[in-house]
């Protein structure tokens, strides 16, 4: 399973979805526990790219994890 695949499972949706419907609010715990390219920052900022749709490059992957939470989930959650 991949990131595409893993948050397309999580959030019940296509992973087209994942950058079309940039209304949809991520699960703040679905990205924490993610283990999915645990160690894999190039991973990460690929699928972050793909899903704002602006290049984006992380030297870790708690930096693509901090920029999901703070940009895809609902303040309460965080």
């Amino acid at each position: 399973m991949d990131l595409y695949q893993y948050f397309a499972k999580e959030l019940d949706c296509f992973e087209s979805d994942l950058r079309y419907r940039s209304y949809i609010s991520w699960p703040a715990a679905s990205v924490r526990h993610c283990k999915v390219a645990a160690d894999d920052a190039q991973a990460w900022s690929e699928f972050l790219t793909y899903v704002f749709g602006v290049p984006l490059d992380f030297i870790t992957v708690d930096a693509a994890k901090l920029y999901l939470l703070k940009h895809r989930c609902l303040p309460d959650d965080l």
